[in-house]
């Protein structure tokens, strides 16, 4: 992480690409990688009913360590 003291103008293309994947293998040990542009809230937020609260972790392809 980088802390800029005065705000960006523009972030390159490089920085957009490497944050994007960054986070997306940052995911895939999380939950699984599953989410995506398209992904719904409805279906965010019955992943996490699902496994967080009901505790069902059959379909959860995620690192439960992590």
């Amino acid at each position: 992480m980088k802390l800029n003291r005065q705000p960006v103008e523009r972030f390159s293309d490089e920085v957009i690409n490497n944050d994007h994947q960054f986070w997306s293998r940052y995911s895939e040990r999380l939950v699984g990688n599953w989410v995506n542009y398209e992904t719904k809230m409805s279906d965010i937020a019955a992943f996490a009913e699902i496994v967080f609260h009901q505790r069902d972790y059959e379909g959860f392809k995620g690192d439960r360590k992590f």
